[in-house]
């Protein structure tokens, strides 16, 4: 029910469909052109003859999917297959992302919150795929009217008139790539292509949500399993890692086909175009060529500039939670944060933008290890990328649900309480959270405190999820607070930027600057391979440790206490090291030594004010005694 839900659904799919129906369509062409010329292209791959007959209906495609959106917000339901396949339409209500949701809560409330979630949703999927589709089926059409069956003339129009109709052959095959960029295709987890496997760990998921007693649970989870499922396929299938899945699928074709056994020539030759065909090939060319265009051209923005009066860089990918230190993290967030790209002093994030957000993020995070480690892709940075991609997927917010599921299990301590608070923020309509959490203009500490426990923890940070207004402001290593938005207000007022954040999924700001030594900082951090030698300062915790009666014990601090121990330092800090760090740069020799500085002096002033605040709370103790 959140705004921004619904806005990077539409844009996402309308940014999709616009990517498929033109550039990638093209590149298509193109390479089936190409391999075509030495017999390896693919009577049902793209052509450029077919962008004509796909123009003459983009008013009526329009007009299809406004229709059919009306129609399937008036009953409720999907209505794409039924149109495509040229049947009668069957009411049910089917919800989005290819799963089923019967309607529990009846009535006006019912309604209404439907109206806010799956029914909106699904009307905006409708009209996606009844205007894509209808520019496939045209494009589907003139490839069996011209290529398959050679006609031309009157012969050639009639011919594209029947197969325009719904239920031909056209708009069948058309289905599936409307379904397809809306990442409503059905899983197939009896296929034999690589990509498939992943396919039977969703359907793996789904038959755990079906037992008895476990499955419940497991749905508040994993609500969502072919979305996310397609998206990650589509994914792997557009970044270079596509690469490496075409290679295995080939050779596996390959091997079918020399070493077939008892099965005849035609048998062996079948089963292989199982795994790998003409159109595959076409598909993979065309992909393949994207991604690598894609990483070489993004290959020069990724490196922040010395020389650059800003010392950013122009786009930037994730900060893995488990590989990166938690100050690391911070210092990114305030200077350039994972998954953004700047364009001047206007600053965005790409992270919701799928799939082009993970098939971008893939290709900086590789590009970003490989200069770490000396513009080679040895060992060290291999294994890093694929930390990356780890933790990109379980950044992901439509994969919260699993990335829940993963820390309790690693570390039930620290996240089996963050688990069943996020369960129970979930009853709360995301209507109501989201613009109330996007118009906050700081970043809130939303961390219990260190002397609570369990069950105060989990209520105090739903409490925080609901009014984030509630909880301390965050702040930085210097003790200053963080703002929301590090940019200026919009149009210099205040209630307007809250307005924009609410509804602004991109999280853009304008003239974002940075200190510059959290600037050299950031430089530093991205051109230091050894995660151990790069700076991460935090915060001083809500807590000072102590040995009381020969026992070490931590002692808790007020939010008040906090907060003055970590200004303090933070500006004593500032003030030794200086301002003077927008000339330095992260690479000349003697960099390791300012990086030194840096920490030293930070937790020197940090060490400091905790040494008073353990006095203090040791006069305290015995002043209770």
């Amino acid at each position: 029910t959140g705004p921004q839900t619904h806005l990077v659904n539409m844009g996402s799919n309308a940014l999709y469909a616009a990517y498929n129906l033109l550039p990638r369509r093209a590149v298509e062409a193109a390479a089936n052109t190409a391999l075509s010329a030495i017999g390896l292209g693919s009577q049902e791959a793209a052509t450029f003859a077919e962008f004509s007959s796909m123009a003459k209906n983009l008013r009526k495609a329009i007009q299809l999917g406004a229709r059919q959106a009306l129609t399937s917000w008036r009953l409720e339901t999907r209505t794409f297959e039924a149109y495509a396949e040229g049947e009668t339409l069957q009411l049910e209500f089917t919800g989005v992302g290819g799963e089923t949701f019967a309607p529990k809560l009846g009535g006006k409330i019912g309604k209404i919150m439907r109206s806010l979630s799956f029914r909106a949703m699904t009307a905006a999927d409708e009209f996606m795929k009844h205007t894509y589709g209808q520019m496939e089926a045209a494009a589907q059409a003139h490839r069996i009217a011209k290529t398959e069956e050679k006609l031309t003339g009157a012969a050639y129009e009639a011919r594209i008139a029947e197969l325009m109709k719904p239920g031909s052959k056209a708009w069948i095959r058309a289905m599936d790539s409307a379904k397809r960029i809306t990442f409503q295709e059905d899983l197939d987890g009896t296929g034999i292509r690589a990509i498939n496997r992943i396919d039977q760990l969703a359907e793996l998921a789904k038959t755990g949500r079906a037992m008895p007693w476990i499955g419940r649970p497991l749905t508040f989870f994993l609500p969502f399993i072919n979305t996310p499922t397609n998206i990650a396929k589509q994914a792997i299938e557009m970044s270079p890692l596509g690469g490496a899945v075409a290679v295995i699928d080939g050779l596996r074709a390959l091997r079918r086909k020399v070493a077939r056994g008892k099965m005849s020539k035609a048998e062996a030759d079948a089963e292989a175009a199982q795994i790998y065909d003409r159109v595959r090939l076409v598909q993979d060319v065309t992909n393949q060529t994207i991604a690598w265009t894609m990483y070489f051209a993004i290959a020069g923005l990724v490196k922040p500039d010395d020389d650059d009066e800003d010392g950013r860089p122009i786009i930037t990918g994730t900060q893995p939670y488990k590989t990166t230190k938690r100050g690391e993290r911070d210092n990114a967030y305030a200077v350039m944060p994972p998954q953004s790209i700047r364009i001047g002093d206007v600053v965005f994030s790409y992270s919701r933008i799928e799939p082009f957000a993970s098939m971008m993020a893939g290709c900086v995070d590789l590009l970003q290890e490989i200069e770490r480690n000396n513009g080679t892709l040895n060992g060290a940075a291999a294994s890093a990328y694929l930390m990356r991609l780890k933790d990109q997927a379980k950044d992901k917010t439509f994969l919260q649900g699993v990335s829940d599921i993963l820390n309790a299990i690693e570390d039930p301590d620290r996240f089996a309480e963050r688990a069943s608070s996020n369960i129970l923020t979930g009853f709360i309509p995301n209507i109501v959270r989201q613009p109330i959490r996007e118009m906050d203009s700081k970043i809130r500490d939303s961390q219990p405190r260190e002397d609570e426990g369990f069950f105060s923890a989990m209520a105090r940070r739903v409490g925080y999820s609901i009014v984030p207004q509630l909880a301390p402001v965050k702040q930085d290593v210097w003790g200053n607070d963080i703002a929301a938005n590090r940019g200026k207000d919009l149009l210099g007022l205040p209630a307007a930027d809250s307005l924009k954040r609410a509804l602004d999924p991109l999280n853009s700001s304008i003239g974002a600057v940075a200190a510059p030594i959290d600037a050299w900082i950031f430089r530093y951090n991205n051109v230091t391979a050894d995660s151990s030698e790069r700076i991460g300062l935090t915060p001083i915790p809500s807590h000072v440790t102590a040995t009381v009666d020969g026992k070490r014990v931590k002692l808790p601090l007020t939010v008040e206490e906090q907060r003055e121990a970590n200004r303090n330092a933070g500006q004593a800090a500032r003030a030794i090291l200086g301002e003077d760090w927008d000339w330095r740069t992260a690479t000349e020799a003697g960099a390791k030594d300012m990086a030194d500085r840096i920490t030293d002096t930070v937790r020197e002033f940090q060490s400091n004010e905790r040494e008073r605040l353990r006095q203090k709370k040791l006069a305290e103790m015995r002043g209770m005694e």
